[in-house]
């Protein structure tokens, strides 16, 4: 494997007000696989993030009121939260991240109890019952949340697509995702992206937004990336406590990414970075949007496990992957007639 290169955060990062942020965003994404934007989302995190605290609270009533529904990746409420057993910190629940969140849902093993530890008021509903779940995945989406749509569809974040991927014709990848770190809560593995969706040539281009201010001093679990893992192409994955992970990585190899509200992350499918638990009082919530380019092709359109991704690919030897249809933010889809069967249905979204 080659090495990586050296490089800084400062180095990696612009202003939104940069005259040439176009030129250098996709320089930098080209040698690095990454790129910082302060500024970018300034005008939206406010409205998202009041958002945020309504979706929690629907959320949080569902859980309480036993309404969720188990699935490969953990339980699901109605409006669609993901939540993944609890690991509050200071408590017995904690040892939940060590385990493989496949099969803590699958055969229910995973610490549901205090064992005489003392857990965090948010630890509690509001009848004052344990929760023995915490929320990953948040309901938000461009179904439910027009700002988060307005912000998919920004024209600077568009034109730093458009300069990277080399095409006007943008296509949106999926219907959003909001990451939500509760307090204490899960950490995310360092992964690529192409472990949970894999495409030919770019790839999704995504963008990870911070809601809040997100920095080593508050210790809320912030972005760690590994400059340059892009060109590694992709890497063999195992199931870990937050789905498909590298468990041979770590912060020791990455850079971590401090900064304010309203910055966001351009990152390759095939960039290494993960998160650490957040061991704040206050949540974490990240959004992020993603965009292909028509014409790549899927690999692998999605898994959440090892053995998903292995029938995935097993399955796309002999039938071809249809990649769902995005909404179009620049340009158009205009595919060739011979190719026109192989478009799938429209996006539904997605856990990943």
């Amino acid at each position: 494997m080659a090495s990586l290169p050296k490089v800084s955060l400062e180095e990696l990062t612009l202003q939104v007000d940069d005259l040439d942020l176009k030129t250098k965003a996709a320089k930098l994404f080209e040698d690095y696989g990454c790129v910082v934007v302060h500024g970018l989302n300034n005008k939206y995190v406010n409205a998202i993030g009041s958002q945020v605290t309504r979706m929690v609270e629907q959320s949080l009533l569902c859980d309480q009121a036993g309404n969720l529904s188990k699935i490969d990746e953990g339980w699901v409420a109605p409006n669609g939260t993901l939540f993944i057993p609890a690991a509050w910190d200071g408590t017995a629940l904690e040892k939940n991240r060590n385990g493989i969140v496949k099969d803590q849902v699958e055969r229910g093993d995973f610490a549901k109890d205090l064992n005489g530890s003392k857990a965090p008021p948010h630890a509690y509903h509001a009848d004052g019952s344990l929760r023995d779940k915490q929320i990953m995945v948040l309901a938000m989406d461009y179904f439910t949340s027009a700002d988060l749509l307005s912000c998919a569809m920004d024209k600077n974040t568009l034109d730093v697509v458009e300069a990277i991927s080399g095409s006007h014709d943008i296509e949106v990848f999926g219907n959003g995702q909001l990451v939500y770190k509760e307090p204490g809560g899960h950490l995310v593995s360092f992964h690529q992206d192409a472990s949970f969706f894999e495409f030919e040539g770019l790839g999704p281009i995504g963008t990870l937004n911070y809601c809040v201010d997100t920095n080593l001093q508050k210790n809320n679990g912030p972005l760690y990336v590994v400059p340059g893992s892009h060109k590694f192409g992709f890497i063999e994955h195992s199931d870990t406590s937050s789905h498909l992970g590298l468990p041979d990585w770590g912060i020791d190899d990455a850079i971590c990414v401090e900064a304010p509200a309203g910055t966001a992350l351009f990152f390759h499918q095939y960039l290494i970075h993960g998160s650490p638990p957040n061991h704040s009082v206050a949540a974490r919530p990240n959004f992020i949007n993603r965009y292909t380019r028509p014409q790549d092709k899927v690999i692998m359109p999605l898994a959440t496990s090892v053995e998903m991704r292995k029938e995935a690919l097993e399955k796309a030897k002999t039938v071809t992957p249809k990649r769902e249809r995005g909404l179009m933010a620049r340009g158009e889809r205009l595919a060739l007639a011979s190719e026109l069967a192989e478009l799938g249905a429209k996006a539904k979204g997605q856990f990943h």
